[in-house]
């Protein structure tokens, strides 16, 4: 995961400062200096899923021997959406009914499960705000395969859905007497 930040370019700025802090208005700590003024974005990869973070960049600025910092810029602010859960597994648990299963994602307050009956064709979104990691799909039909995807979802929004995992429906009988 990742947090893209862009700027204009400032006037005669020889290079940038990027500072980060979890707090809108403090405790900004120098996470890197770009040594050129061409550059006006950077690609944070050090950010935890769900977190929320602030941003601010001084202009690095050379006169003759001197080397010289802006004031810094507004404070910048981003947050990233959880990742896309891993794990997903499905298994028959009655004749019309499957249960699919993934592992938590860190940050998600909740889930958005996706189904379709055909892999090229689009998901639809069967269940959402599951606070839970399983669910039970109880409408599905014997022989017909079912393809499923799940999402995470944080206080900014709704993440990436993960890989496809598909099952087929295959008629099991429960509490059958023989």
């Amino acid at each position: 995961r990742s947090l893209s930040l862009e700027w204009k370019k400032s006037a005669n700025a020889a290079g940038y400062r990027i500072y980060r802090s979890v707090y809108p208005d403090k405790g900004f700590v120098k996470i890197k200096d770009l040594n050129s003024g061409t550059f006006v974005g950077y690609e944070d990869r050090s950010v935890i899923p769900g977190g929320t973070y602030y941003y601010r960049m001084k202009g690095i600025y050379v006169n003759g021997a001197y080397k010289g910092l802006s004031s810094p810029s507004l404070s910048l602010e981003g947050t990233v959406t959880p990742s896309a859960p891993i794990g997903l597994t499905i298994a028959q648990t009655g004749e019309d009914a499957l249960t699919v299963s993934w592992n938590l994602s860190i940050g998600a307050t909740g889930y958005h499960l996706y189904r379709t009956d055909a892999a090229d064709k689009e998901y639809e979104c069967i269940a959402q705000g599951l606070t839970e990691t399983s669910y039970m799909d109880n409408d599905v039909q014997d022989g017909k395969t079912y393809y499923y995807r799940v999402s995470a979802a944080g206080p900014s929004g709704e993440g990436i859905k993960c890989h496809a995992v598909s099952y087929t429906a295959g008629g099991v009988a429960l509490n059958t007497r023989t």
